[in-house]
């Protein structure tokens, strides 16, 4: 993808950031009171807990602090802003996975947008979206034709590894059979030698397994 060009959207404040909603503090009923000392040169947070507390405040020093210091970091943030990066790995996975009904407005936005840059990115986006409907069982388009797709997007190397094992993914898409029951036995042993660990030997762990089942 062309960083440049989506740095610079980036730089306009089109992409999700990803940040919760600035919640509301018990100090704001008092903002005006603080806002005027502030004006009038007082800055030491400790006085100014004090001068509150004394105004009926029941609040620690903290988070009077913790007050006066979110406007810097929403300062800082919004200077930062030209310095966001491009997402990347799981973040832009997520971002291209996630349904459309499930994303916020500015999150489909940044979709199409990215994929308004890169026509290769699409693609490759829209195949994993076919190849995950077929391995839920959810479509029955052909798999030798997605795997032959796939060849010819950025997961090129990820398809040919499809590939290699297509005998046993057609079987596992064919047939009911999984291997449920037996990762369930591997990790039952497991716990068991867990809690036996540096206290007993193979025999009781074979009793222990035989008594289990």
């Amino acid at each position: 993808m062309e960083r440049k060009t989506v740095r610079r959207w980036l730089q306009r404040g089109h992409a999700p950031n990803w940040t919760h909603a600035q919640r509301s503090s018990i100090v704001d009923d008092h903002a005006a009171y603080l806002h005027r000392r502030t004006a009038e040169g007082c800055r030491n947070i400790s006085p100014l807990w004090r001068e509150l507390v004394a105004l009926g405040f029941d609040g620690q020093r903290s988070v009077v602090y913790q007050w006066f210091e979110k406007p810097r970091a929403l300062a800082q943030e919004h200077a930062d802003a030209s310095h966001r990066s491009v997402p990347l790995g799981r973040r832009l996975a997520r971002l291209l996975l996630t349904s459309p009904t499930r994303q916020s407005v500015t999150e489909r936005e940044c979709v199409a947008r990215f994929l308004a840059a890169e026509p290769a990115l699409a693609a490759t986006s829209r195949w994993v979206k076919a190849m995950d409907l077929l391995l839920r069982k959810k479509t029955k388009a052909s798999l030798n034709s997605l795997l032959d797709i796939g060849e010819r997007t950025l997961l090129a190397k990820f398809a040919m590894g499809f590939r290699r094992d297509l005998s046993a993914i057609k079987n596992a898409l064919a047939t009911p059979w999984t291997t449920s029951p037996v990762e369930g036995q591997i990790n039952k042993l497991k716990m068991i030698k867990r809690t036996m660990y540096g206290r007993a030997g193979f025999q009781l762990l074979r009793a222990r397994i035989l008594h289990a089942n």
